[in-house]
């Protein structure tokens, strides 16, 4: 009797950068300016996600967390809503969240967590430093 493999909604990359780019001619998005360090000056800070097995109806959140560890906030969940394409078909997928540094405010320097939720489960997380 052969054992059913149960393909998990998990996060293959998960980086961060200046802002996103988004090609309708290669259907394909890119983050633009990878790095791990912001200040004030920057307007954005993106996370961006490669998150593989991801079905219809699946879904992804994101929560943000201060340098000592403090939670500041998360996002609503989002889900893949992929029309009639049934839940069984799996794909990787992109998922991209721009943090406005007006959030900061008079906020601590340090490094920041970003954590990358699919399904309710964790499912990765990114460091950045703000400065």
């Amino acid at each position: 009797m052969a054992i059913r493999q149960i393909a998990v909604v998990s996060t293959l990359e998960i980086l961060t950068c200046k802002s996103l780019d988004i090609s309708l001619e290669e259907k394909a998005w890119k983050p633009v300016g990878v790095t791990e360090t912001f200040t004030s000056s920057d307007q954005t800070i993106g996370v961006f996600a490669e998150i593989q097995n991801v079905y219809n109806g699946a879904s992804y959140q994101f929560r943000l967390y201060k340098p000592d560890g403090t939670f500041v906030y998360e996002t609503d969940k989002e889900t893949f809503d992929w029309g009639d394409y049934p839940p069984c078909v799996k794909a990787p997928s992109f998922v991209y969240y721009p943090i406005h540094t007006t959030v900061f405010g008079n906020a601590s320097p340090g490094q920041w967590k970003v954590e990358v939720y699919a399904d309710g489960q964790k499912a990765g997380e990114v460091y950045f430093e703000y400065k």
